[in-house]
C-alpha cells in the first residue's frame, strides 16, 4: 500500500496596504462620489427643513392656514428637539475631508 503524499498550497495572503496614494488611484471615483453627498444630503436636509418651517408662515390659497402663530409653533417645535445642539454639531460637521490629490486631480 502506497501512502498518498497529497501536498495542499496554500494561496499567498493579500497583505492590507493603508497606503493613501494607492487607495486613491484604485477607490478614487468612489471617493469624490462619496465626498460630494457628504456635503448635499446635510445641506439638502437642512434646506428641505427651513422651506417646510418657512412655508408655515403663509396662508397657501386657502389650502393650508398659515400665520404668525403656526410659524412660531412649528419654531417652538424645532427647539424642542432633545440634543439639538449635539445634532446641529453632527450634521454641520458630517463632510469628507478631501485630500490633497483628490483636488489636484482633474478627470
Amino acid at each position: 500500500m502506497e501512502k498518498s503524499s497529497a501536498t495542499t498550497t496554500a494561496a499567498p495572503a493579500k497583505t492590507l496596504t493603508l497606503d493613501p496614494q494607492i487607495i486613491d488611484d484604485k477607490y478614487h471615483f468612489l471617493l469624490r462620489k462619496l465626498h460630494s453627498l457628504s456635503g448635499i444630503i446635510p445641506i439638502g436636509v437642512f434646506l428641505i427643513e427651513h422651506l417646510l418651517t418657512n412655508s408655515r408662515a403663509f396662508n397657501w390659497f386657502g389650502l393650508f392656514h398659515g400665520g404668525r402663530e403656526e410659524f412660531n409653533t412649528a419654531v417652538k417645535g424645532i427647539h424642542g428637539l432633545p440634543y439639538l445642539l449635539l445634532l446641529e454639531v453632527f450634521v454641520s460637521s458630517c463632510r469628507l475631508p478631501s485630500t490633497p490629490s483628490m483636488a489636484s486631480r482633474s478627470r
